[in-house]
């Protein structure tokens, strides 16, 4: 049977997403929870086998997804990156007054990456910063958070739910904070948040979709100490969050565009698709 050349657009690699999970719910001890997701990591790793060794072309929004998939379907050669694109949202964020001491993650919160990133903050580095900055005040924005994410509202933290405007909220924010330990793909939530005029402390797995040079210009740690010591630096010197926003910002406007994105698209499928129908 022959077939015509087609892509498959994965975006993020879903079994390399689901193999987190379940290696999170073993650290965890959650060893039940990690039994249950099994079948489901089994059938999606087939399937993303399947698909991407009969496709002309694959392409995923991450080098980490796309080392995932290439291995997945035993060769590198058909698996393609192409980051997302940054659109500048319309409101002058620069002009937006900062209220300072206060701290931002956002999400759909009954995503389990975006749940699972909230309480690890909230367990491990919040205290901390509390110790030092007393008045420090934590959102946590997005739709359908669950009620042990509602729980954990304080004086200090502030869970909104739904969030009409997500741009101005971040743009008024001193800092967004991105403490991924899970989950995969182009994490949108990062460069939002410097299209927005905010400056950002990240864990690894955050900014892990870019490049070296693009992730030496974020602040960016794992360990609870070291992340609650950026954030307390940050806050207490907007001078050097500005000029450190100001550096990322001016990179990521430069080579974030979604004509950058096209072009690169347009090679993948005169590479891939075009060559096969000149054959």
């Amino acid at each position: 049977m022959c077939y015509k050349p087609f892509l498959i657009d994965f975006c993020d690699c879903a079994s390399l997403y689901l193999a987190r999970e379940i290696k999170h719910f073993l650290h965890a001890g959650k060893y039940r929870h990690a039994v249950r997701m099994l079948p489901y990591f089994l059938y999606t790793l087939t399937e993303d086998r399947y698909y991407a060794q009969r496709s002309s072309a694959n392409l995923v929004v991450s080098p980490v997804d796309q080392r995932a998939l290439a291995r997945t379907a035993g060769s590198k050669s058909k698996v393609y990156t192409i980051l997302n694109g940054v659109t500048l949202p319309d409101t002058v964020s620069g002009s937006i007054e900062k209220l300072p001491n206060r701290l931002m993650f956002s999400g759909n919160m009954d995503f389990p990456p975006n749940y699972t990133a909230t309480l690890w903050f909230l367990d491990n580095v919040f205290a901390l910063v509390l110790e030092e900055i007393p008045d420090v005040h934590f959102i946590i924005a997005g739709a359908n958070p669950p009620t042990f994410i509602k729980e954990r509202a304080s004086s200090n933290v502030e869970v909104t739910g739904y969030v009409a405007d997500l741009n101005y909220e971040i743009a008024r924010s001193a800092l967004y904070l991105a403490p991924l330990k899970t989950g995969s793909g182009f994490k949108n939530k990062v460069v939002e948040a410097v299209a927005n005029h905010t400056y950002l402390v990240a864990t690894s797995v955050a900014v892990e979709f870019l490049d070296p040079y693009t992730r030496s210009l974020i602040a960016v740690t794992d360990s609870p100490r070291e992340m609650a010591d950026a954030i307390i630096r940050l806050l207490r010197d907007p001078a050097d969050r500005e000029a450190r926003w100001s550096k990322l910002h001016e990179h990521i406007r430069a080579t974030f565009t979604w004509s950058r994105r096209t072009d690169e698209l347009l090679e993948v499928v005169d590479a891939s698709i075009g060559s096969k129908q000149k054959t």
